[in-house]
Order: C-alpha cells, then structure tokens, then sequence
C-alpha cells in the first residue's frame, strides 16, 4: 500500500485505519467475530494506499491457538485483488454492451420481418382495389371507396419507404 513498515509494526490501529471507510465497519466485524470464536477466516475488502488509490485486498488468515485454545497470534496473507477487480468490471461492462447489442439486433430483425410483412399487406391491398377499380364502372357507388383504399395503400407505402429510408441513414 506504500506505507512504510515501521507505521505498520508501531501504530496498533495502523491497519483498520487503512481499511476504506465504506467497508471498515464490515470487516472489524468480521474479523471480531472470526477472532471471538477462534477460527480461521477470509474476506476482501478495499483499503486507501498512501497515495489515496483504492486498493481491493483479500486477507486469508489462519489463528493459531494457545494450548488451551484461545487465540495466540495471528498469521496470514494479504493478496492484491484490484487488477482482478478491474477486469471482473471490464468483462461485466463488456458482457452487458453485448446483451444490449444483441437485444438491438433482435429488435432490428424484429422491425424488418415486421416491415417486410407490412410491405407484403400494403402490395396485397393495393392488388386488390386495383382489381375492383378495374372492374368497377366510373359511376359504381363503390368505386369512391376502391380508390380510397388504393390512395391510403400508396400513402402507407409512401411513409414506409420514408421510415426504410431514414433506418438506412441512423
């Protein structure tokens, strides 16, 4: 952490000190409790180096006992974790900008099989009243409505070509 060893081995409280204040609550809990019942114990937790970097550590300690069992001293290993901590958020980042660009291109796949049938409705529609106006005489009461369809089949068309159009551009 950058601290020279004399602080460590002079100053009692040195390392709860270091301990990140978000977390230093938790862990003299947790190593109280591993210490009150005698037994070996292991967490991770961040601590401020001396230029005030976070640093993950993990802390696996073994208590070794008197011989009537209580706590003589401890004895363990402090491990480095940041570098892992930092590639664990890079994957977890990389993983959700995956499932968010997968989502993206189903969705898109979504919108063109939505597209493509609309498209194949509108040519059906427009089919069809081009058929009734073919067969229609120009004074049928329903012709009015034929051509009705077929404008609204060619404005339908119009703006899905526009929509088309603009997807391409984005």
């Amino acid at each position: 952490l950058g601290y020279p060893v004399e602080r460590w081995l002079r100053e009692p409280d040195f390392w709860a000190r270091r301990i990140h204040p978000e977390d230093r609550d938790t862990v003299m809990q947790t190593y109280r409790t591993a210490l009150a019942e005698s037994r070996d114990h292991e967490f991770e937790y961040r601590a401020v180096a001396a230029d005030g970097r976070e640093v993950w550590l993990r802390d696996i300690v073994h208590v070794v006992l008197d011989a009537e069992g209580r706590p003589l001293t401890l004895r363990g290993l402090t491990v480095d974790l940041t570098e892992l901590k930092r590639s664990e958020r890079a994957l977890h980042t990389s993983e959700e900008q995956l499932r968010q660009a997968q989502k993206m291109d189903a969705v898109g796949k979504l919108a063109g099989g939505i597209a493509h049938d609309f498209n194949n409705l509108l040519m059906v529609i427009r089919g069809d009243s081009d058929l009734m106006l073919r067969r229609l005489a120009p004074g049928h009461s329903l012709r009015r409505n034929a051509e009705g369809i077929r404008d609204a089949a060619d404005q339908a068309a119009t703006l899905h070509e526009l929509r088309l159009c603009l997807d391409v551009h984005d």
